[in-house]
């Protein structure tokens, strides 16, 4: 039986072998108490050690790009005209602009008689 045994060679993977490469680099960066408990807690409920959650959070995400000069523009254009279709809209709902188109349909009357003299 110790010779059967003997002659079987047992394989063990080395780290090379496994689909981790060897991590060398650390990086560090800072965190106050509570955003650390934060990291901790979420990385608990997933099962992981921070390291393993961290990892997995920032490489399965791209960020957004930031905005460029024109797209900077833009969005102030775009906040600006918020600010005013939000100003329109408050006035249509407040009925005030049935008064007022009255007011205008009776000048425009008045107006066009005169210009019928």
């Amino acid at each position: 039986m110790n010779k059967e045994k003997d002659n079987k060679k047992t394989f063990r993977r080395t780290r090379q072998e496994t689909s981790s490469p060897v991590r060398q680099t650390t990086l560090t960066f800072r965190v106050n108490d509570a955003e650390r408990r934060i990291i901790e807690d979420r990385a608990k409920s997933c099962g992981k050690n921070v390291s393993e959650y961290l990892r997995q959070v920032v490489l399965s995400r791209t960020p957004r790009a930031a905005f460029t000069d024109d797209e900077r523009e833009q969005l102030k254009v775009v906040s600006a005209m918020r600010y005013n279709l939000q100003q329109l809209n408050n006035y249509f709902h407040s009925q005030e602009w049935i008064m007022v188109k009255l007011q205008n349909e009776r000048i425009i009357s008045v107006l066009k008689k005169l210009l019928r003299v």
